[in-house]
């Protein structure tokens, strides 16, 4: 990769980040005491734009919309809380099952959450009558490289518990209906769980933040090729102090894109 190159790489980065640190909600979570966070956030947008060159040709308005998501439900983008998805233009945030218990934890309404996939050659049993439980054991010989179902057992902090079990084609059936397929692809095992867990959270005690979070992710699966509005994209912008579409943005100082390079040279060595 050529200085030129990591050097436009660093000023769009650097720059949409330090631009994002201004927004309220960036605002907020400092004031709360989460600077560290909101650090984890952007550091993980700039590890994204140096390994995906697509971000950088997404819009600026979905790019807001990402990280403001990211910072509404505090996860970070790691592919493990949730994810980024630049795609045709758009940036678009994604949470993963493990970003799911993250915030269903937070509610106190759950005291443990497991899910899992069952592979053949385990031992799997399960009730879902009025004593329900699972007992899953791994085979620790076999392959185990054909799936068969996928569960969630969950225990609540008022005693109760539940127990959701999905068979691979219901599973399947879900994923063939999902507009998120470049998520599904290399994200299976985990996307299938989440899958289960988001159906069994259908059958607990209800939390404003986590059914937001839920309902946010399941307008991903019905649509996400979806448009963004004009009028929110102008807002953005002002909050953002974007100048009209089509005038040229104004460059980072010599002196930060300079430490920038300097510190993208630094983490190739």
């Amino acid at each position: 990769m050529t200085n030129e190159i990591v050097k436009q790489k660093v000023e769009f980065a650097v720059g949409f980040s330090n631009k994002f640190r201004e927004t309220p909600i960036a605002q907020g979570l400092v004031k709360h005491g989460k600077e560290k966070l909101m650090d984890k956030i952007l550091s993980n947008f700039y590890f994204l734009s140096r390994k995906a060159p697509e971000l950088t040709q997404c819009s600026q308005t979905s790019i807001v919309e990402a990280l403001t998501k990211c910072c509404q439900w505090e996860l970070v983008p790691d592919n493990v809380q949730s994810c980024l998805i630049p795609y045709k233009g758009e940036l678009t945030f994604q949470p993963m099952y493990q970003g799911l218990l993250e915030v269903a934890y937070r509610t106190g309404i759950f005291k443990s959450i497991a899910a899992n996939i069952v592979y053949m050659g385990d031992l799997f049993e399960y009730d879902l009558g009025g004593d329900c439980y699972v007992k899953h054991q791994l085979d620790l010989i076999g392959k185990r490289d054909k799936a068969l179902a996928v569960y969630a057992d969950i225990r609540l902090a008022n005693g109760g518990r539940i127990v959701k079990v999905m068979t691979i084609p219901e599973v399947n059936k879900i994923k063939a209906a999902a507009k998120t397929q470049k998520v599904w692809g290399p994200y299976y095992d985990q996307m299938a769980i989440k899958t289960v867990i988001k159906q069994a959270f259908k059958l607990c005690p209800k939390s404003e933040g986590l059914s937001d979070l839920v309902a946010y992710d399941n307008s991903l699966e019905q649509d996400f090729n979806r448009g963004i509005d004009t009028t929110k994209a102008a807002n953005l912008n002002l909050l953002l102090g974007n100048e009209p579409e089509g005038a040229p943005e104004k460059p980072l100082d010599d002196a930060d894109l300079d430490a920038a390079i300097q510190e993208e040279n630094q983490s190739q060595i």
